[in-house]
C-alpha cells in the first residue's frame, strides 16, 4: 500500500503545528485490523485487489513551492488602496500562470487551497451570520473583527487561528472574492450555500457547507438511493437536501457565467459540503452542456453507485479532483453500493498521491473502488476529517 514511512499517525512537522491522528498503534486496533480487516474490507468496498496500489502517472510532482510574488493594486488612489482593505494582491497575470484545473485531471495547489479556505468561511457563517463582510465595512476591518469578535468554537474540528489564516489568504489573493451571496435553506435539511465571483481570478464559485446540525446528520445517515438518470442512482440523503435550492443556484450561476463567459466556474465544499458538490456538479453539468464545471471536493463521503460514477467521469464539461486526508474515517462511507467518482488526490504523510477514475490495469474501472486504501478498515480516524487536519496537510505540500 502507498503509506507514509513515518507511519499512518499523521504528525505534520513543527513550522506547521502538530496534528496527530486518534492513536491507531492500540492493541484494540491491531487485533481488528488482523482479525477482522480482510473480511471487513470486503464488505466495504467489495472484492479487494491483490495488486498493490498504483499512483497514475502525473505530468506534476510535489515540489518546492516557488515564491509568490505581490503587488500593490494598480491606480489604487494614489497608492492608498490599503485604506479601503485592499492590500496587496497578487498580479492577474500570475493567477492565469497558476490557472492549470486540467493538468492531467487534477487541480492545483494554488487554487484547491483558495477553495478551502472559503469552505471554512461558510462553516463560521452557519454559526454565526456576522461572519460577512458588513455593508460600508472594508476587508481590513472585516478580519479585526472577526480576530476580535468572531466565535467558531461550535464548528467541530475549526480553530480561530486557521480561519483567521485563511480570511488572509483570500484578502491577499483576491479581495472580492469574500463578498458572497448566502442561501440559506434551514426548513430543507439545514442547507447552506454561497455563490462568490472573484473577478480578479476570473472565477464563479459555489460553496456548499459541510454537516454542521442534527438535521444534516439525519440526512447523511440515510443510505436509500435515488434514481437520477437511466439505471444511476445516489444517495437520497444527498440529492434531498440539495433539490430544493438547486434551482436557485443554478440559476445564479447560469446569470454570472452569461455576464462572464470567459470565467472559470468552480464548485466546492467539505464533508456534507463535498458530497452536495459532486451531486451539484454533475446534475448543473447535465443540465448546461455549454458551461464546463470544476468541482473540487474536500472530505467527501462517496454519493452515487457504479452507474452514477461512470456517467460522471464521461461528461466532457465536468471535471472533478477529491481531495481526501489519509485514514479519514468519512471518506470509506457509504459503504454497500456506494463507489467514488472524480480524480482522487490523497494526502499522506509522505506527501500527495494522485490517482485517476480509471488509471487501472487494462482499464479496469473497478480498480478505482476496490483499493484496500479505501475501505473502511483502512481508514478510520474522524480526527483527520476535520477541517483543520486538512488545513494542516495541504499546507504541507505543494504540486
Amino acid at each position: 500500500r502507498l503509506r507514509s514511512r513515518g507511519g499512518r499517525g499523521g504528525e505534520a512537522n513543527a513550522s506547521t503545528g502538530t496534528h496527530r491522528a486518534f492513536d491507531q498503534s492500540s492493541m484494540f486496533t491491531t487485533i481488528v485490523r488482523a482479525t477482522a480487516g480482510p473480511a471487513a474490507a470486503v464488505v466495504a468496498t467489495g472484492l479487494v485487489s491483490k495488486d498493490r496500489d498504483r499512483v497514475s502517472s502525473c505530468s506534476f510532482a510535489p515540489g518546492p513551492q516557488p515564491e509568490l510574488i505581490e503587488r500593490q493594486k494598480p491606480l489604487n488612489f494614489l497608492g492608498l488602496g490599503w485604506l479601503f482593505g485592499f492590500g496587496k494582491r497578487y498580479s492577474a497575470k500570475q493567477l492565469r500562470e497558476e490557472e492549470r484545473p486540467h493538468v492531467d485531471g487534477f487541480v492545483n495547489q494554488c487554487v484547491a487551497m483558495d477553495l478551502f479556505c472559503l469552505t471554512s468561511l461558510i462553516y463560521a457563517y452557519g454559526v454565526d451570520p456576522d461572519f460577512v463582510v458588513r455593508e460600508g465595512e472594508n476587508l481590513s476591518e472585516f478580519v479585526q473583527r472577526i480576530d476580535k469578535e468572531g466565535d467558531v468554537s461550535q464548528v467541530l474540528g475549526l480553530k480561530k487561528e486557521f480561519l483567521l489564516k485563511n480570511l488572509n489568504r483570500l484578502v491577499e489573493r483576491a479581495p472580492d472574492i469574500l463578498f458572497m451571496d448566502f442561501l440559506d435553506l434551514p426548513k430543507n435539511g439545514d442547507l447552506q450555500a454561497a455563490v462568490t465571483v472573484s473577478h480578479h481570478q476570473k472565477r464563479i464559485i459555489v460553496i456548499f457547507r459541510g454537516s454542521e446540525s442534527l438535521m444534516d446528520w439525519v440526512q447523511n445517515l440515510q443510505v436509500l438511493k435515488k434514481e437520477i438518470a437511466n439505471g444511476a442512482y445516489v444517495h437520497s440523503g444527498f440529492f434531498g437536501q440539495l433539490a430544493p435550492a438547486y434551482d436557485r443556484l443554478i440559476g445564479e450561476v447560469r446569470k454570472y457565467a452569461e455576464k462572464h463567459p470567459n470565467y472559470h466556474i468552480y464548485v466546492t465544499g467539505h464533508s456534507l459540503g463535498g458530497a452536495l458538490a459532486t451531486l451539484f456538479g454533475y446534475m448543473a453539468a447535465t443540465d448546461n452542456p455549454g458551461l464546463n464545471f470544476n468541482v473540487v471536493s474536500f472530505a467527501s463521503p462517496r454519493v452515487g453507485d457504479r452507474k452514477f460514477a461512470d456517467l460522471f467521469s464521461s461528461m466532457h464539461n465536468l471535471h472533478h479532483t477529491r481531495i481526501a486526508n489519509d485514514d479519514d474515517v468519512i471518506t470509506a462511507t457509504p459503504l454497500l453500493n456506494f463507489v467514488h467518482s472524480g480524480n482522487n488526490i490523497r494526502l499522506c504523510d509522505s506527501g500527495p498521491n494522485f490517482y485517476h477514475y480509471d488509471a487501472a490495469p487494462e482499464n479496469d474501472k473497478e480498480y478505482y473502488n476496490t483499493w484496500w486504501t479505501y475501505s473502511l478498515m483502512n481508514n478510520i480516524s474522524v480526527k483527520a476529517h476535520f477541517s483543520q487536519a486538512y488545513h494542516v496537510k495541504m499546507n504541507q505540500f505543494f504540486w
